[in-house]
C-alpha cells in the first residue's frame, strides 16, 4: 500500500501518532508523580495528556475517547484552581 507524506500505512497522520505517544507518556508521568504524592506538579501532566487525547479523539471522530479524556482535564484543572486559591 502506498502512503502519502505525513501518513503511515494505517492512514493515521504522523502528528496524531505523536500526540498519542506524548499524551500517553504525559499520563504515565502524572500517575507516577501522583503515586509519590508530588503535588501539584502531577496536575499539569494530566491536563496535557488529556488535551492531547481529546485532540486525537476529535481528529479521529472517536466521541467516547473525547468524553473519557474531558473528565481528567476538568478534574485536574479544578485541582489546580483549588491549589492556587
Amino acid at each position: 500500500m502506498k502512503t502519502h507524506p505525513g501518513y503511515d500505512a494505517s492512514g493515521a497522520t504522523l502528528f496524531i501518532k505523536l500526540c498519542k505517544w506524548i499524551g500517553s507518556i504525559s499520563y504515565i508521568v502524572c500517575q507516577l508523580l501522583t503515586s509519590f504524592n508530588i503535588f501539584p506538579l502531577n496536575l499539569p501532566f494530566g491536563i496535557i495528556g488529556g488535551i492531547l487525547w481529546v485532540y486525537v479523539g476529535y481528529r479521529t471522530n472517536d466521541v467516547p475517547l473525547v468524553l473519557v479524556d474531558l473528565a481528567p482535564i476538568v478534574i485536574f484543572s479544578l485541582g489546580l484552581i483549588h491549589y492556587w486559591s
